[in-house]
């Protein structure tokens, strides 16, 4: 009885290798080409301060046990003035922000999130707990 031989796993992956590589593996750029694309199109670098761009919520109890507790979050990164919402307001409310806090008060058990929102309106979420 004669066996049909399958190709090793070595046989196949130089096989796909070579399938996959032919139709673009012709030559490389040629130099002058290269040279003549980056004379057009220069390196630049920008050294940007990212931390604009980062919109945090901190500060502030994870965790409010009763109702009518109340705790304040802070505000950092992002573009101000900013403005503060919460997902439910039947949970929990803002009672009043300025510049870059904000006062949220548990209404009623249930988890509920604050909402951040730049003047870019750029978003970002914190979580508070409101156990039973």
């Amino acid at each position: 009885m004669k066996m049909a031989r399958l190709p090793g796993v070595l046989g196949l992956a130089t096989a796909l290798a070579v399938f996959l590589c032919a139709p673009g593996c012709e030559e490389g750029p040629k130099e002058d080409e290269a040279t003549k694309y980056f004379e057009n199109e220069p390196l630049t670098y920008t050294n940007e301060d990212i931390s604009t761009y980062t919109l945090k919520i901190w500060g502030g109890n994870t965790i409010l046990a009763t109702d009518g507790q109340t705790t304040v979050f802070k505000a950092a990164g992002g573009t101000p003035p900013y403005h503060w919402d919460v997902l439910d307001i039947s949970l929990g409310t803002i009672l009043e922000s300025d510049d870059d806090s904000a006062v949220y008060q548990r209404n009623a058990p249930g988890d509920n999130t604050i909402i951040l929102e730049d003047d870019e309106g750029h978003v970002t979420y914190f979580a508070v707990s409101q156990p039973l």
